[in-house]
């Protein structure tokens, strides 16, 4: 299996202590792989997951702490919520600030394929 876990790691210059991304052994752990049908029970605001393709790498977030926060408002994110938000993202041009700063709070693991 390939280690996409060091990969998601060297693109987003995570340094985030609390998040481990890389297990002991350097493979991925497969309890941070979730299905749709998981990830499409995160669809309100007081749980919600999104999915974000980056680099061919389908990634799972927990973004229910940054509804309130994001700056286009919450039903940008809502509407979005429990399903795969790629096009959206993509399309708004976020900063690679985003892509360093503010998603690897928000990292749950990879999509189950």
């Amino acid at each position: 299996m390939k280690d996409i876990t060091k990969h998601y790691y060297t693109k987003m210059n995570h340094k985030n202590e609390n998040i481990s991304l890389i297990g002991g052994n350097g493979v991925i752990d497969i309890n941070k792989f979730y299905s749709w049908e998981e990830i499409s029970k995160h669809n309100k605001s007081s749980d919600g997951w999104i999915v974000l393709t980056i680099d061919n790498i389908s990634c799972v977030f927990d973004v229910t702490k940054w509804i309130p926060e994001h700056p286009g408002g919450p039903d940008v994110l809502i509407k979005h919520l429990g399903i795969d938000a790629t096009s959206n993202f993509e399309a708004i041009g976020h900063p690679e600030f985003v892509y360093k700063k503010i998603l690897p709070k928000y990292f749950k693991g990879y999509l189950k394929v």
